[in-house]
């Protein structure tokens, strides 16, 4: 994992994220910082789902990385894995880049030996395997509960009471150091528990004049609610705030 090669993907992948902006994505880009020369070291790309963020990052790096690199993406949740895994045995890479959760539990599972880089995974020690570290390295989208609510006082000073949406299987932990946190900073957490995302419009009710803020956590029960979330905000004027692009 210490091979100069490595080290030098890795720090194109840093400069890819951070330079975003200046250098935007595109096809032409891609082709030519792959390029067909057999010589440099194989890089793929895993992709967890069809995104225009994900393509940009994995843009990014190729054009920084200086290696051939081939992007693959997951598809309903993993059902093309076979596929990919057979492209994977045929191509045998010298490096994954994995992009989302999904992609870097299921490559994390099958390649634990393989070196790893993996970005844009919340949460990210639940999707790697035991003692993943030594093979991976990874740029998270994590940030303290507590600077997430300090953002929100700040930017809405008024703030008394936050309500928070989650699964007590996937988020529980989070939601009790929540509660703690929020209480030395004088405010109050308001929690709705929903088994599944079918559960969320009957929270959303529970808030109606009951909140000053939303917040959305990273729980796997609501990665599809948050236009509803959203909605909710916009129509009780009130701040919403969430790890989300």
């Amino acid at each position: 994992m210490r091979s100069w090669w490595l080290q030098l993907v890795w720090t194109g992948c840093l400069l890819g994220m951070v330079s975003l902006v200046a250098c935007p994505s595109t096809q032409s880009q891609l082709q030519a910082s792959s390029g067909s020369n057999s010589r440099l070291p194989l890089a793929i790309v895993v992709q967890s789902r069809r995104s225009p963020f994900y393509k940009q990052v994995s843009t990014a790096f190729a054009i920084s990385s200086r290696s051939r690199v081939k992007v693959l993406t997951l598809t309903s949740g993993g059902a093309n894995l076979s596929d990919i895994n057979r492209q994977i045995a045929a191509l045998k890479p010298k490096l994954l880049f994995t992009l989302g959760p999904l992609a870097t539990r299921l490559m994390q599972q099958g390649y634990p030996s393989l070196p790893s880089i993996f970005a844009l995974v919340p949460r990210y020690k639940r999707h790697l395997r035991a003692n993943a570290l030594a093979q991976t390295m990874g740029i998270t989208i994590n940030k303290s509960i507590r600077e997430q609510f300090q953002t929100s006082k700040t930017l809405a000073p008024k703030t008394r009471t936050i309500g928070v949406i989650y699964n007590p299987r996937h988020s529980r932990k989070v939601v009790m150091r929540a509660r703690k946190i929020i209480a030395k900073m004088g405010m109050r957490l308001v929690a709705a528990r929903v088994d599944s995302a079918n559960d969320v419009p009957d929270a959303i009710r529970l808030f109606d004049g009951a909140i000053d803020a939303l917040w959305q956590i990273a729980d796997p029960s609501l990665k599809l609610s948050f236009k509803q979330l959203r909605r909710f905000s916009f129509r009780a004027k009130i701040p919403f705030f969430a790890l989300t692009r």
